[in-house]
């Protein structure tokens, strides 16, 4: 178990992994999957926040860049 899946478990969350795998359609689904509210957020490793998600996390408010 990794220590971010951990944390979440001891905050009563979930973690839902996934890979887009670099593609447009990858990033429309988690995209929607983060609208729809059917995840409470979104933690990316890469080097750019795909353009698709941008306006859902802004809409949402809570855009924290590290």
């Amino acid at each position: 178990m990794s220590p971010i899946e951990e944390e979440a478990q001891s905050c009563h969350y979930a973690v839902l992994l996934g890979d887009t795998r670099y593609t447009v359609e990858g990033e429309e689904q988690y995209a929607t999957v983060l609208a729809t509210r059917e995840a409470d957020g979104l933690i990316f490793l890469g080097h750019r926040l795909p353009q698709v998600v941008v306006p859902v996390v802004e809409r949402l408010g809570r855009l924290r860049r590290l």
